[in-house]
């Protein structure tokens, strides 16, 4: 399924001594194999969904970080709380929060981009 794909993807995003783990769809696509010129097939909201359940029910991860990737138009991440990004103030504090909290469990050197 390819949603383990992400996850599996997600999970070595934060691994320690990675690069800044906030990326665009594109940059995550090449960078962990998957379609760059068909982002739809992976980047999708019930993919997105899933993974982000899976993430949020494992207790070693126990955050959605689907937050870790973003639209290179809006900055922000396509799909949050399971919702299409509406460019709301709520959806950017959303966004804001959780990547906060990511760089804190983490402890990622890298800034919040929200």
């Amino acid at each position: 399924m390819i949603a383990d794909d992400v996850v599996a993807a997600l999970r070595k995003s934060v691994e320690p001594g990675r690069s800044d783990p906030f990326v665009t769809y594109a940059d995550f696509a090449r960078e962990h194999g998957f379609s760059v010129s068909y982002p739809p097939a992976w980047a999708n909201g019930p993919t997105l969904n899933a993974a982000a359940d899976a993430l949020k029910n494992d207790p070693a991860i126990d955050l959605d970080l689907t937050f870790l990737i973003r639209s290179a138009t809006t900055g922000y991440p396509s799909v949050i709380d399971a919702k299409p990004f509406d460019g709301t103030p709520q959806h950017k504090q959303r966004a804001r929060e959780v990547a906060e909290k990511i760089i804190a469990k983490f402890k990622l050197k890298a800034k919040n981009p929200y």
